[in-house]
């Protein structure tokens, strides 16, 4: 296709050669009966000839002005390659449904010297093709338009269809002025490449309601494209250059896809919705007056104006909306994915956000967004960084189906409204904090999402209930106890809901509820209530324990417990001692819930009435009972607290107690009873009258509620000296039979000072339990069970046999055991084990008198390494260090056949000082255990052996062992100052031993004993085994 600047040169050509064709063509009109004119009028009929082979009009000249030619239904009129009708000014030609005017123009100037164009006239004419009618150009001359006009002032319209095959359907050869084309809901124009053209700049008024088939291309002038819904245009269009504007109208939906480019002034008007989906380029101002107008394409690059008006709505994503928005109606960001928007929009209107994805706004601008008609969440998620975000602070933002995302710290203004629509809102923290001081409203839902922290300081009334999934959301900061939340709440697993406020409806917790500072985000900010105006059903964490005591959370209805906890703090003492407490006003406390109690200093002091009150029943409140037990153990200083229901003045409030009731014992029998005793019941009533009989209760006493830990650490300094004492042993458990090292030996005589001398090392193993009356409330403290094992070394350092055959021996050992004991509490209960690491450094002396009597003295010193653990909780360590002295003697007096009889005595004391412990209820003093143990016995011996260098001895002792001391003390810190606590030892035990002495080489022999040992009182028994090898030189 020629251009624009070709076009017009080739008219001006073809201008010279119409002046002389024009008398020809007028002369032909009148030759021919089926277009018949009368006066300035033409009719063109259906009938012959038909269809019309002649030009209708002159052309340019003054004959053909003012003229009407109608082409009427059924008519035809095709000329060839002519002009069909040429006419001048003031034409007025209307093409009627079922008539077609049509050309085949190849080549050849036409009558206005422009080209065979099938319809021409020059200005103020008026061209009507009706529905159905047909304006075509059908030849190859590529300046024969269907329709050209050479002047200002035309009007073509248009209901039927102006085709073109090679040149533009409408052509305009005027230089300046304006002409108009209205396509309207009928009407198709159709060319193959540019729909219109023009040769200068004069401008065109293009109204679409139809259809266009091709590119809308409009020339230099100021041009004005009105495009209806329902109208389509199928290429791309472009104002060209000039002033140009585009209005959307209509009230209908319709989309555009081709891009917008050289309109300046694009402007949307009437009720209808427009989609652009391409690009909008070279705008300068663009205004949205009414309806709606939808961008999806990619506007980033816009740099012009656009402004909302009151009626209208500027939709689209993030993505296709232009930068800088004058908004005085609606912004609606349809977002069906993530986008963000940084540009900046002002007015007095609003902006929603619609469609499931994100929509970050983050405007650039220092002042952010201040549109001042609020924001409307009404699906997907809209993400903030600034409360500016949202427009101006009085501004609200409503919610109905969609979420508001935090993207740092930030507080909504206090004047913006937060409404909650019949669809609900999410207001997603993320991990950040935010507080909203004014109230929520609306009858739709809430959720709170996100790991942060959204604190509500207004009175909200959330008429949909809340929910929080995620996070903490707070009632009431410490400066804003009146604030509160109205309807029903769900707080999920992992949730938090707490604070200083109240809540106007019932809660299902199955997170945490917290009160006051318990809620971490309000550490520090003091003590105090949270209020559920509302039954509670509770599976989850009522955490009313913060950093300190007092707070309270009062349940003003019922309280279902689903195995869920109450966390309270108590400053663990006496019956007045501070803690926090839950409430319960004028409902009913069922189900169960475990309370977990935490001791902020205390130090643990025995109760004497109600006890410690953690649960008040008020109002008519009444719990059943079972609905509360404790979680965990409650202990403080050396004593344990229960939970009690019930006290003076109240059946249904709980209560912390450090004493326990016990059975008062059997009373003594009267010595002197009544000969004539009363034969009536002892409680029953002296009135005749009355036939009641009272209930005999049992008497109790009401003692000190001493944990299961104090039976553990009471046991430990006798465990110390059962090990200690284990390893010092007697002179022939250590050692074995030494009468036996007279024979046998390399240098046995009395000179051989050689002899003697030697090294041993031996196992040690013991097992027994020791059983207590009344544990660690009676005379003989905790009860235990013990396993012992040892490992000893020992050698002679010094050696001599004197002139009267006595012998003395002098050496060192060393020995490491470990003592373990499972400890039974006072009520039966597991205490815990000990376990103590006893590594000992001893010397010993030992004479042998000619008749082989002996005195034996050994000094050993032990280091302690104690760990006592717990059933149920975690223990404490100690260490120490203890001495220990023995003193044994022996008088053996042979018999007949090789026996001997050996009475025995033996002294031994010990010291063992441990240090301090601590364990998470109290401090614990061991004081130093002393034992002062005495022991007298019998030893009956047997030598064998048939050759004097393999001799071989068993025996068998029985000994009574004497404690003359042997109780110690430990001590546990309270309220009131220590509490002692006792264990003692044994006073006095039976001890069955047996063992043999074989030597098997001239140098190597092994010695073992067994026993058995059981207290007078039958309370210790024991079992022990020792195997030991000795090596003499």
């Amino acid at each position: 296709m020629p251009t624009t600047s070709q076009r017009r040169r080739e008219r001006q050509r073809m201008l010279s050669m119409a002046l002389v064709a024009s008398p020809l063509t007028l002369f032909a009109l009148a030759a021919k009966a089926a277009c018949v004119t009368s006066g300035a009028t033409t009719l063109c009929g259906a009938s012959a000839p038909n269809p019309w082979s002649q030009t209708v009009g002159t052309g340019n000249n003054a004959a053909e002005d003012n003229r009407t030619v109608m082409v009427q239904t059924g008519s035809t009129i095709n000329v060839g390659s002519a002009n069909a009708i040429s006419l001048r000014d003031n034409a007025n030609i209307r093409v009627q449904n079922g008539a077609t005017v049509s050309n085949n123009a190849i080549s050849g100037p036409g009558l206005f010297g422009t080209g065979n164009n099938t319809i021409e006239f020059r200005s103020n004419g008026t061209l009507t093709v009706d529905q159905g009618g047909s304006v075509l150009s059908n030849g190859r001359q590529q300046n024969g338009e269907a329709v050209n006009v050479m002047g200002a002032g035309n009007t073509v319209i248009n209901n039927g269809t102006i085709r073109s095959s090679t040149a533009a359907a409408i052509w305009f050869d005027n230089l300046s002025g304006s002409n108009t084309i209205i396509n309207n809901e009928t009407g198709v124009i159709q060319a193959n490449g540019n729909v219109i053209g023009s040769a200068g700049n004069a401008s065109v008024d293009f109204t679409n309601k139809g259809r266009v088939v091709g590119n809308l291309v409009f020339a230099g002038g100021n041009d004005t494209l009105r495009l209806f819904t329902g109208s389509t245009i199928t290429g791309n269009f472009d104002g060209g250059g000039g002033a140009n504007t585009i209005y959307l109208s209509g009230t209908g939906d319709s989309a555009l896809p081709g891009n917008i480019s050289n309109f300046q002034t694009l402007i949307k008007n009437d009720t209808g919705t427009w989609t652009l989906t391409g690009t909008v380029s070279g705008v300068k101002n663009a205004t949205v007056q009414q309806g709606t107008l939808v961008l999806t394409g990619d506007n980033a690059a816009y740099t012009g104006n656009i402004t909302v008006d009151a009626a209208g709505t500027l939709q689209g994503r993030a993505q296709s909306l232009m930068p800088t928005i004058v908004n005085n109606g609606l912004v609606r960001f349809d977002q069906p994915d993530a986008g963000t928007f940084t540009g900046l929009i002002s007015g007095t209107g609003a902006v929603e956000k619609t469609g499931a994805g994100m929509l970050t706004l983050a405007p650039t601008a220092a002042g952010g967004n201040t549109y001042a008609g609020g924001a409307r969440i009404n699906g997907g998620t809209v993400a903030i960084g600034a409360d500016n975000a949202l427009g101006a602070a009085t501004g609200g933002v409503s919610f109905d189906g969609g979420t508001l995302q935090l993207t740092q710290n930030l507080d909504l203004a206090a004047t913006r409204a937060v409404t909650l629509n019949a669809g609900g809102g999410t207001i997603d923290t993320q991990g950040f904090t935010s507080t909203l001081s004014q109230g929520i409203t609306g009858s739709g839902a809430l959720t709170k999402l996100g790991s942060g922290v959204l604190t509500l300081n207004g009175a909200n009334s959330v008429g949909g209930g809340t929910t929080v999934a995620a996070g903490t959301l707070v009632v009431g900061d410490a400066t804003h106890a009146g604030a509160s939340l109205a309807g029903s709440t769900l707080v999920n697993s992992g949730a938090t809901l707490g604070g200083f406020g109240n809540v106007r409806g019932s809660v299902r917790n199955d997170g945490t509820l917290a009160v006051a500072d318990a809620v971490p985000a309000l550490a520090g900010a003091g003590t105090g209530t949270f209020t559920i105006n509302g039954a509670l059903f509770n599976t989850g964490v009522m955490q009313v324990g913060g950093a300190g005591v007092g707070n309270t959370l009062a349940v003003n209805g019922s309280l279902m417990g689903a195995g869920g906890t109450l966390a309270l703090n108590t400053r663990l003492g006496a019956d007045n001692s501070p803690t926090d407490r839950l409430v319960l006003s004028g409902g009913a406390a069922a189900g169960n819930t475990g309370v977990r109690v935490t001791n902020v200093g205390g130090a643990g002091a025995q109760t004497t009435g109600n006890g410690i009150q953690v649960i008040a029943a008020v109002n008519g409140a009444t719990t059943q009972a079972g609905a509360f037990t404790l979680a965990a153990p409650v202990v403080a200083g050396p004593y344990e607290y229960t939970l009690y229901r019930g006290g003076t003045g109240s059946a249904d409030s709980w209560y912390l107690r450090s004493t326990r009731q016990i059975p008062e014992p059997d009373p003594t029998p009267n010595p002197n009873p009544n000969p004539n005793p009363d034969p009536r019941t002892p409680n029953e009533s002296t009135d005749p009258n009355n036939n009641t009989v009272n209930p005999v209760t049992p008497s109790a006493r009401e003692v000190p509620n001493y944990r299961p830990e104090v039976s553990l650490y009471t046991a430990v300094p006798s465990m110390a000296l059962m090990v200690s004492r284990a390893m010092l042993d007697t002179l022939h458990e250590r050692v074995g039979d030494e009468t036996l090292l007279r024979t046998g030996l390399p240098n046995a005589g009395k000179d051989g000072s050689k002899a003697f001398n030697g090294a041993w090392a031996r196992v040690i193993g013991q097992k027994g339990s020791r059983m207590s009356d009344g544990g660690i409330y009676g005379i003989d403290g905790p009860a235990f069970d013990y396993q012992l094992a040892a490992v000893q070394l020992g050698g002679d350092l010094y050696r001599a046999q004197n002139a009267d055959n006595s012998r003395d021996h002098a050496g060192v050992m060393f020995s490491t055991g470990r003592i373990t004991g499972d400890v039974t509490h006072a009520d039966g209960a597991n205490a815990g084990s000990n376990g103590i690491n006893a590594t000992a450094v001893g010397v010993y002396w030992t004479h042998f008198g000619p008749n082989d009597w002996y005195v034996d003295a050994v000094a050993q010193g032990t280091r302690y390494d104690v760990k006592a653990s717990p059933a149920r909780m975690a223990g404490l360590t100690s260490h120490g260090l203890g001495y220990a002295l023995s003193l044994e003697t022996g008088y053996p007096i042979a018999l007949e056949n090789r026996w001997r009889v050996e009475p025995q005595a033996q002294l031994i004391y010990q010291s063992i000082g441990l240090a301090d412990g601590t364990d998470p209820a109290a401090q614990v003093r061991f004081g130093n255990a002393q034992s002062l143990l005495g022991r007298v016995g019998v030893r009956v011996a047997k030598d064998w052996g048939d050759t004097p260098e393999r001799p071989r001895s068993t025996w068998f002792r029985a000994s009574v062992w004497q404690e003359f001391r042997g109780t110690s003390t430990t001590s546990f810190s309270s309220a009131n100052g220590w509490v002692p606590f006792t264990s003692s030892m044994p006073a006095t035990v039976l001890d069955m031993q047996a063992g043999v002495t074989a030597q098997f080489t001239r140098t190597a022999s092994f010695y073992a004993s067994v026993g058995y040992q059981i207290s007078s009182d039958g309370r210790l028994h024991g079992y022990d085994g020792k195997l030991g090898m000795r090596w003499n030189w």
